[in-house]
């Protein structure tokens, strides 16, 4: 017995296009670094580069807290650090516009300390 899958081809790319090229393998992506292979999004890919292959100050999610230098490949593991690390619990969704606020005038006295740290 034999089971065969059919997945409708589409325009977009939805669910099943990734299932389908999952099946199919006609669109790889091939990361510049290693021999990492991917099926699924594009998003994938970059954060597999961003986590494996990218200093960690240069990665897109930074620590806001003044005393820390860590970086991260996602949003989930920066909010992890923030809460085992300095105590900060992350607001839900809902609250997370201020919190977003909060973090930028963090950022932004983070700067300034710096620039005063460098004209004393």
């Amino acid at each position: 017995m034999t089971i065969t899958i059919t997945y409708e081809k589409t325009s977009n790319h939805n669910t099943n296009y990734y299932r389908r090229n999952k099946v199919e393998k006609f669109n790889i992506h091939k990361c510049p670094h290693c021999n990492y292979e991917t099926t699924g999004p594009k998003s994938s890919l970059k954060a597999h580069i961003w986590s494996k292959h990218t200093p960690e100050n240069e990665k897109p999610f930074q620590c806001p807290c003044l005393k820390c230098t860590r970086g991260f490949a996602s949003r989930a593991n920066l909010h992890k650090h923030i809460l085992k690390q300095h105590n900060i619990k992350i607001p839900k969704r809902r609250k997370v516009f201020s919190f977003i606020k909060f973090l930028s005038k963090i950022k932004i006295m983070k700067k300034f300390l710096m620039i005063k740290r460098i004209l004393q």
